[in-house]
């Protein structure tokens, strides 16, 4: 049995390296036949192989093969889905945003999705076998008991599709209000962030704050977003001030590891029992510990008992030959640039 991983982008982008990239190595570490085969150096929302690969992907595929197509659904993706499901692979499709993918939803075996606002927009929407798993945490660091509250609050993430600006206008109406003696910072991608996002140093970043604010509009792409910004954060010993989310709630007890309202003046109130040091400090300790049950080890876990995987088998010699021409072609050329078809 093997899996085969094909997804939207590469380690920079963060739902191909966590839904992806992250659980596929822990995979492989477990002694599953995991393999990574299409990655590509730019974010694109089809397969970007070009024909003869394709056709060599699909002659080489056996019965008991899992493919796991993530975010894409172009054209080409739907022609390799069809081909795959007549040569009998089970083939499992990962979303993470709106809108919902039907094309791709109505040809595959299964949709996994992060929260399960979105896994129930598409049973709605008639896909009945879907199914939530949760975002796996990246880094964690256990936080330091401290004697001086700093009083720092930090919004991270990525700047695009309006982030920035629904930013800068809680900056501007709510932020002064409700967090009079404290400080504020951001960790993104925008120029005029305080801290530039880097993939290496983000986590030593955020771990120097006291609680991570996560302010979120009504837009319906933003509520069926996954819990893994508040995750990562409480998993770096900052506990998350958030607007109410579905996903948040699964995760977050008031007053207890973060706090999540829709209403300014509880912000507030909460930001004031925060500078209680003690407070803070066990607040930290339980949100970190309340993280524990999203690492890669548990979320790994679930897909394993989801996808029904198995050890993979030693090869006989007379099998070797062929085995080895497949998967060596496939580590060595899925991720080189003339692999890739530009016009995709």
């Amino acid at each position: 049995m093997n899996i085969f991983w094909l997804l939207c982008g590469n380690k920079r982008n963060p739902s191909s390296r966590i839904h992806g990239i992250n659980i596929h190595k822990k995979l492989s570490e477990l002694g599953y036949n995991s393999r990574l085969i299409h990655s590509p150096f730019f974010y694109s929302e089809d397969l970007v192989w070009k024909p003869y690969f394709v056709s060599f992907f699909i002659r080489n595929i056996k019965r008991d093969d899992i493919v796991i197509f993530q975010k894409l659904g172009g054209p080409k993706t739907l022609y390799l889905i069809e081909e795959l499901k007549n040569r009998g692979a089970k083939v499992i499709f990962i979303d993470c945003d709106l809108p919902l993918k039907l094309s791709v939803a109505e040809k595959v075996d299964h949709i996994i999705c992060p929260s399960k606002i979105l896994a129930d927009l598409y049973k709605k929407a008639g896909c009945d076998k879907v199914k939530v798993i949760f975002d796996a945490v990246e880094v964690f660091k256990e936080p330091k008991v401290s004697s001086i509250n700093s009083k720092k609050l930090i919004w991270f993430g990525k700047s695009g599709s309006g982030k920035w600006d629904l930013i800068q206008k809680f900056k501007e109406k709510e932020l002064f209000k409700i967090a009079p003696k404290w400080s504020f910072s951001t960790l993104t991608d925008h120029m005029d962030s305080d801290f530039k996002w880097e993939l290496d140093s983000f986590t030593e970043i955020i771990s120097e704050f006291d609680i991570s604010i996560i302010p979120i509009d009504d837009k319906d792409e933003s509520l069926v977003k996954s819990a893994n910004r508040c995750t990562q954060s409480m998993a770096l010993g900052v506990p998350v001030l958030a607007n109410c989310l579905g996903s948040y709630s699964e995760v977050i007890i008031n007053n207890e590891n973060g706090f999540i309202s829709d209403d300014w003046i509880e912000w507030e109130e909460f930001l004031i029992k925060c500078e209680n040091l003690d407070f803070l400090n066990s607040l930290k300790k339980k949100a970190y510990l309340d993280s524990l049950k999203f690492s890669i080890s548990n979320i790994s876990k679930e897909w394993v008992s989801f996808l029904n995987l198995k050890i993979c088998k030693k090869l006989f010699l007379n099998d070797f030959a062929n085995h080895f021409k497949f998967h060596f072609i496939l580590n060595t050329l899925a991720c080189s640039t003339w692999f890739y078809d530009r016009k995709a």
